[in-house]
């Protein structure tokens, strides 16, 4: 026969092995910023309505990046017979990063 102790207790235990890494996780998340400032939707869900950029849409624009491709592409084609170490040797030197 099962005791009821020993149920209350299991059931104690089951509910500590849950509750402990949800509450952990929840608090991690708040600290690290990754709630929102309003939840419950209290910030509209598309990003031009808030007018900010959507996460994935920030940084540099796609033109930029096209722009700095062709001149890598033109870099590469150039350096392809030399040795790696002294492109890595002159290259440090004439790139502003």
């Amino acid at each position: 026969m099962v005791d009821k102790k020993e149920v209350g207790l299991a059931i104690l235990a089951s509910a500590i092995l849950v509750a402990v890494p949800l509450i952990t996780n929840a608090v991690h998340d708040r600290l690290s910023g990754r709630w929102d400032e309003h939840p419950g939707g209290g910030r509209p869900s598309d990003p031009a309505e808030a007018g900010e950029a959507a996460p994935h849409l920030r940084g540099r624009p796609v033109e930029q990046l096209a722009a700095d491709l062709r001149r890598l592409r033109v870099a590469v084609a150039t350096d392809q017979r030399r040795s790696a170490t002294h492109q890595l040797r002159t290259g440090s030197h004439t790139t502003n990063c």
